[in-house]
C-alpha cells in the first residue's frame, strides 16, 4: 500500500509525518508553514493535555495565525502532496519554455533584415560584443600611468591603494 508511494523530498516530508502524527489538517499544516513553524518541534507545542495552560495545537496554530494575518484561514487550502505536484509542474512547464526558445535563433528585435542596419546577413550583429571591444590590455603601463611604483620588496600582497600611502597616514591599534 504505502510501498509503491514514492517519498516527497526531505523539506516536506517532515510536514506530512507532523500531520499524520499530530492530527493536523492541511489548513492547519498550512497555517503552520506560512507561519515559519518547525515541523520538528511541533510535538513540543502539543501536549495540552499534560500542560492545561496551553491551548490544543490547532487552535494555537489558528490563533498565531489570526494574529499575524488577520485572517482566520488561508485563501487557498492546498495539501503538500499537491503543492509538490504544482511545483513539478511549473518546474516542467518552464523547462519547456526554456528548451522551445533556445531553439530559436537570436533576433535583434524582429526589424533588422538581411541587409539592413543592425544585421549582417548571417545573423551575428555587428555590434562588438564584450570580449571583441578594442580594450587595451591593463598591464604594466597602467602601474607606470597610475604614479604609484611598485615596491621592490613586492608589498606582501598589498594592493596599490595601500602601497601609495605615506607611513604616517596608518592607524595605530
Amino acid at each position: 500500500m504505502g510501498n509503491n508511494k514514492k517519498k516527497l523530498s526531505p523539506k516536506y516530508q517532515p510536514w506530512v509525518d507532523a500531520r499524520k502524527k499530530l492530527k493536523l489538517s492541511h489548513a492547519h499544516v498550512q497555517m503552520a508553514r506560512e507561519l515559519g513553524m518547525n515541523p520538528k518541534k511541533l510535538g513540543d507545542k502539543a501536549n495540552h493535555k499534560q500542560e492545561p495552560w496551553k491551548s490544543p495545537l490547532p487552535v494555537f496554530i489558528e490563533e498565531l495565525y489570526l494574529k499575524r494575518f488577520g485572517k482566520r484561514r488561508p485563501d487557498r487550502v492546498r495539501s503538500i502532496e499537491q503543492m509538490v505536484a504544482e511545483k513539478k509542474e511549473k518546474d516542467a512547464e518552464r523547462k519547456r519554455r526554456k528548451r522551445g526558445e533556445s531553439g530559436k535563433a537570436p533576433t535583434n528585435g524582429g526589424d533588422a533584415g538581411p541587409n539592413e542596419e543592425g544585421s549582417r546577413g548571417d545573423g551575428a550583429s555587428d555590434v562588438p560584443h564584450k570580449g571583441e571591444a578594442d580594450v587595451e590590455p591593463r598591464g604594466e603601463e597602467d602601474a607606470v600611468d597610475s604614479g604609484a611604483e611598485e615596491p621592490e620588496s613586492g608589498g606582501g600582497g598589498r594592493s596599490r591603494r595601500h602601497e601609495a600611502r605615506a607611513p604616517d597616514d596608518e592607524i595605530p591599534f
